[in-house]
């Protein structure tokens, strides 16, 4: 077993899962399973919360699959929000197209919190979906009262290398004066007159969608 650091944890390789795994509602026991780890570490550039692999100029992706976790019982639209609001972004920014998932993944189990991915289970949906990259990602916290707070985590995996080529948090926070201009600037909203946009939760992810697309956009410029 070795182990990586991966953003702000550790990623624990290993051959095979040590726990049962569930996607598209079918469960994969650990025997069934091929967990495989990222294949180089990724490395932060100083600047941004972003992480990327050595090989990142190389795998630039085509087509990107969209993944979210399961909806809390607190968060019933958060997650196909970002999912849909994130896929629209990526196409109108980063060059090259987004689709989203019909299934979502259990938290317990997504690559995000466990650091390892299903060969599998790659290779399936990549075919499902004719993509050659998958995007984990997934509402962690938000705060819907003034000033809204956001963070959202983010692995980006290239299914044909088995690589983990990007992956991070972004943090928004409106009572930071310049983060709720920019805001208010994507909405077009006059901030003597935005309070009311400024309680949206909806608007807020959108809002950090659009962000979190231009700084993945900015990795192959």
């Amino acid at each position: 077993m070795r182990t990586t650091f991966l953003g702000n944890r550790w990623l624990v390789v290993a051959l095979v899962a040590c726990a049962q795994c569930v996607h598209g509602g079918r469960s994969t026991h650990a025997a069934d399973c091929d967990a495989i780890p990222c294949a180089n570490l990724l490395q932060s550039d100083g600047q941004s919360a972003i992480r990327t692999s050595p090989l990142i100029a190389q795998l630039k992706p085509d087509r990107v699959l969209i993944l979210t976790s399961l909806d809390r019982q607190d968060r019933l639209k958060e997650q196909a929000v970002l999912a849909r609001e994130l896929a629209s972004q990526l196409r109108s920014q980063a060059g090259f197209d987004a689709v989203v998932c019909r299934d979502r993944v259990c938290d317990d189990m997504n690559p995000i919190r466990t650091g390892r991915f299903d060969e599998r289970t790659l290779i399936e949906l990549g075919r499902t979906y004719s993509v050659d990259a998958v995007l984990y990602c997934t509402v962690q916290s938000i705060e819907a009262y003034r000033p809204m707070k956001l963070e959202i985590e983010f692995l980006l995996v290239n299914i044909d290398q088995s690589v983990a080529v990007a992956s991070g948090n972004q943090q928004l926070d409106l009572s930071d004066i310049r983060t709720e201009g920019l805001f208010l600037h994507s909405l077009n909203a006059d901030p003597d007159i935005g309070t009311m946009l400024s309680n949206s939760p909806t608007r807020m992810i959108g809002f950090g969608a659009s962000r979190l697309a231009a700084s993945l956009a900015a990795l192959w410029r």
